[in-house]
């Protein structure tokens, strides 16, 4: 299975997020062709979930724009990329976890 994020992050007062679980020879251009289709089952959702929810009453001013579709992989990969920021972090807490049980070493002597 392939999974894609889709969101809806202008059009209501908080962002919309929907997880899409697709087959395995599903590609993020079919996703972006499913929009339309997507748009109508979407709006004919929200009056249900949001029945009581302020700045949802604009529901039917959807279009495939305020689509925006995301490949949680590739978005994954480029969060965390292990850089010269993270070894430095990674050096700098090993070496204060190191000082500390020295110094509670010494201390205990």
């Amino acid at each position: 299975m392939r999974y894609f994020l889709v969101s809806i992050l202008e059009k209501f007062p908080v962002p919309l997020s929907l997880g899409l679980c697709l087959p395995q020879p599903c590609s993020i251009k079919d996703v972006e062709d499913f929009k339309p289709k997507l748009v109508e089952i979407i709006s004919s959702s929200l009056p249900y979930l949001f029945e009581e929810v302020r700045g949802f009453e604009d529901k039917n001013s959807l279009d495939p724009d305020d689509f925006k579709i995301f490949e949680p992989i590739v978005e994954n990969k480029q969060a965390t990329h292990f850089g010269k920021g993270s070894c430095l972090t990674v050096v700098l807490s090993a070496w204060i976890v190191m000082l500390s049980i020295v110094s509670t070493a010494i201390a205990w002597r």
